[in-house]
């Protein structure tokens, strides 16, 4: 999980730098993959389930200014 969050903070900071939303909105898919491996092994923690839930909508509003912006 530490890996993600500096991936996703390095495309972040590309995103603003360069507007590339599409590096962003790839890097938080894959996050958001990895978390609902992770969670299919520990299905009974909510933290984490909360914590998709939270991805997937961050996914979804990167994946809407993406598509907004064509």
């Amino acid at each position: 999980m530490a890996i993600l969050k500096v991936m996703l903070e390095g495309a972040r900071e590309r995103a603003i730098a360069e507007n590339d939303l599409e590096t962003m909105c790839l890097i938080m898919s894959i996050g958001n993959d990895v978390t609902e491996t992770f969670l299919r092994a520990r299905a009974d923690d909510a933290m984490i389930n909360k914590r998709l839930t939270g991805m997937r909508n961050d996914l979804t509003a990167c994946l809407a200014l993406l598509y907004n912006r064509r």
